[in-house]
């Protein structure tokens, strides 16, 4: 019987990398003071090259200081992969930070890649070559089940990997989509009309039942070189409690599984290590962390890690009707609906301009312009919180 390996869930690798600038400069473990105005820049390097016939990505961002909430994207730089048999393939920046490279291609076994940039500044930095390391392990089976986790009931969603080239060493990422049913669905809605006049008319477009897609953020590994064989027990990928809103009708998530390098998986590992710990300033010495990504300059500082790997991706779909009983109630993404009772000509022609609340009901008076009622707009709008158009891989 299979039996589940939880992986923690962990933080952003982005807010990872910035933390770990400061140990690569700072030279002690003892509490440490960081000064406003002292700060150096680092250059952020997220790259894994797969062996699907894709466009690659290369992701290149600036360490940033403490208090900001986001990294400053490495903008106008030049982005080069090449391999040992003279084949170049450039990469074009499709937006701050992201680069693409100009035209799909895979990665090969036993040919090795390096990765090469030149940013704006005229800062050069260049990878370790890297190898493919194994073909895809398959994954034989992703599939939801009741289960309780932490003493929570909920769905687990499990991984099974089949059988291939045997590796121990797993990186996983997911995308999840779900269904969204407009709770309060109308068919009128309130418009101003040539004369600038409110008027209530039949709606043109579907807003009763929409689609979301997240993907995941988190770093997620997987180690099986204490088992007998890869697929001897099913992987927790994600739990999602019974009250999560996105289960409340229907489900999909789609795997994807890269087999790592004994050495990019050590990468991956040491910042899980580092991001679980309470203070990595005063329980890590400087320098554990070693990339594969080198300045040409002395005195520049980098971080990140260029890799390669073979990848294998599998999706599923539940309903929320396969495991609850729906007529005792749904979680909802939307619990609180505000309304607005009767509103003046002059809020009701703003409340339109501005779209946060829409028609919800008009009570009859004789002898007299209805009364209308107006409702946050995310409990009657479902594009609110997704897209109304269908995904192509959505099967119902």
């Amino acid at each position: 019987m299979w039996q589940y390996r939880i992986s923690n869930f962990l933080k952003s690798l982005e807010k990872v990398f910035f933390l770990l600038f400061f140990l690569f400069i700072l030279g002690c473990v003892e509490p440490v003071e960081v000064e406003e105005g002292k700060f150096e820049s680092a250059l952020v390097v997220e790259s894994t090259l797969t062996d699907e016939f894709i466009t690659q990505k290369v992701k290149i961002s600036n360490a940033y200081p403490l208090g900001e909430e986001r990294p400053v994207a490495e903008v106008g730089a030049t982005v080069e992969v090449s391999d040992n048999e003279g084949n170049s393939y450039s990469f074009t920046e499709e937006e701050n930070g992201i680069y693409l490279s100009e035209r799909p291609f895979a990665v090969e076994p036993g040919i090795s890649y390096q990765l090469e940039v030149n940013t704006a500044s005229g800062k050069s930095y260049n990878s370790d070559p890297v190898v493919l390391p194994h073909a895809a392990v398959p994954i034989a089976d992703v599939f939801s089940t009741q289960t309780n986790y932490q003493g929570q009931d909920g769905i687990g969603l499990i991984v099974d990997i089949g059988s291939g080239e045997e590796t121990n060493y797993f990186k996983y990422e997911y995308k999840e989509t779900y269904k969204i049913v407009s709770r309060f669905p109308k068919t009128r809605e309130f418009i101003l009309n040539e004369d600038g006049e409110p008027e209530l008319v039949l709606k043109t477009y579907e807003d009763e039942i929409c689609y979301n897609t997240v993907a995941s953020n988190n770093v997620i590994l997987r180690n099986t070189s204490n088992l007998s064989s890869n697929s001897e027990d099913g992987f927790l990928i994600r739990f999602l409690a019974n009250d999560n809103p996105i289960l409340a009708y229907r489900y999909s998530i789609l795997v994807k599984q890269y087999s790592l390098s004994p050495e990019a998986y050590k990468f991956y590992e040491t910042l899980q290590n580092l991001s679980d710990s309470e203070n990595i300033f005063s329980q890590v010495q400087p320098g554990v962390l070693k990339g594969n990504i080198n300045a040409t300059e002395e005195g520049e500082f980098v971080i990140g890690y260029f890799s390669v790997a073979s990848v294998s991706e599998k999706r599923t779909f539940f309903s929320y009707s396969d495991y609850y009983d729906p007529s005792q109630g749904r979680p909802v993404l939307t619990s609180y609906c505000d309304t607005i009772y009767d509103p003046p000509r002059d809020r009701l022609i703003a409340l339109i301009e501005n779209g946060g609340y829409l028609f919800y009901a008009a009570d009859p008076v004789p002898f007299a312009p209805p009364i209308y009622t107006l409702m946050w707009a995310q409990c009657i709008d479902c594009r609110t919180l997704g897209s109304n158009e269908v995904p192509e891989f959505w099967i119902e």
